[in-house]
């Protein structure tokens, strides 16, 4: 979602007067359940359960339905790139009320973005301290503790940045993701560190806003770490991001005939989406939003 730090920004200063203008100084702490990390805020005297996220944009996207609901009127917005699929967007700055605090923030909405829940938040903007993100009788400190400061990328959300031989890719912890997934520019450069070759078939996975991409598995001949997680394989979405980068190359039998679509070249982006598939391995996450310092607390071997 190209430039929308920006867009995020000149949509507050253009909030009319009844738009809370400053975000109040963050107290406190809140304990959410890590397995499903929700709270309950209101916007217009309209109640929406939404989904905590590590990897937010700074701002709170909702369904259709929720949209529906506030009795404001959403504008035109800048559009998201799923992968090959640009997808409108509508977006209104607002008010939203929380431990009887008012922030404000920007609501946004591609279409369906969240399951069970009216929409999904930006952890950042929770008016705490610390947020606590505890696994229901496991308590929330045990396990080998690790620590990142998380950067704030214009463009794709939260996130720490790592090197793989030299290239930076951009890690991101997705509470809602049930399965990491690497864009093709991060799949192609952590393959080339670690001897990666495609395994199994082709698979749709859900991306974002009810959109599906192509993706394959990578296996790796030498084990990647990344955040502090053993990756033996990779799940990659093969069609997006790949930039100037090269996937592994697919041997098949020679009497296979592949037929492939030529498609026009797409800037790389570098990213990998940390999922349930590692983040279940953790007992607690502590995230302190003033600082976006998030420290895990997981499993030696994870």
């Amino acid at each position: 979602m190209r430039w929308r730090a920006a867009l995020v920004a000149a949509l507050l200063l253009a909030a009319p007067p009844a738009v809370a203008r400053k975000p109040p100084v963050p107290v406190g702490t809140i304990t959410l359940d890590l397995s499903d990390p929700q709270v309950t805020v209101t916007v217009e005297g309209v109640a929406l359960r939404l989904r905590v996220a590590l990897d937010g944009h700074g701002t709170i996207e909702l369904n259709r339905a929720a949209v529906a609901r506030l009795p404001i009127s959403f504008g035109k917005a800048a559009s998201a790139e799923v992968g090959r699929v640009e997808l409108p967007g509508i977006a209104v700055p607002a008010t939203m009320m929380l431990a009887g605090k008012a922030v404000p923030v920007a609501l946004w909405s591609y279409g369906d973005c969240c399951a069970g829940v009216d929409g999904s938040i930006d952890a950042a903007l929770l008016p705490f301290a610390e947020i606590r993100f505890e696994r229901a009788g496991r308590g929330g400190g045990t396990g080998d503790s690790r620590s990142y400061a998380l950067l704030r990328d214009e463009d794709h959300g939260m996130g720490v940045r790592e090197t793989v031989t030299g290239r930076a890719v951009l890690v991101q912890f997705a509470l809602d993701r049930p399965e990491t997934l690497a864009t093709a520019a991060a799949g192609a450069i952590v393959a080339a560190a670690h001897g990666g070759r495609f395994e199994g078939d082709y698979a749709p996975v859900l991306v974002a806003w009810g959109v599906s991409r192509p993706s394959r598995v990578i296996a790796f001949a030498r084990p990647a770490h990344l955040a502090g997680f053993r990756f033996d394989r990779l799940r990659t979405r093969t069609g997006d991001f790949a930039g100037r980068d090269q996937l592994p190359s697919d041997p098949r039998q020679p009497d296979e005939i592949v037929v492939r679509r030529r498609h026009p070249p797409q800037h790389g982006w570098a990213a990998v989406s940390i999922g349930r598939d590692r983040l279940d391995r953790c007992d607690g996450l502590l995230f302190h939003p003033a600082t976006l310092l998030l420290t895990l607390h997981c499993d030696a071997g994870g």
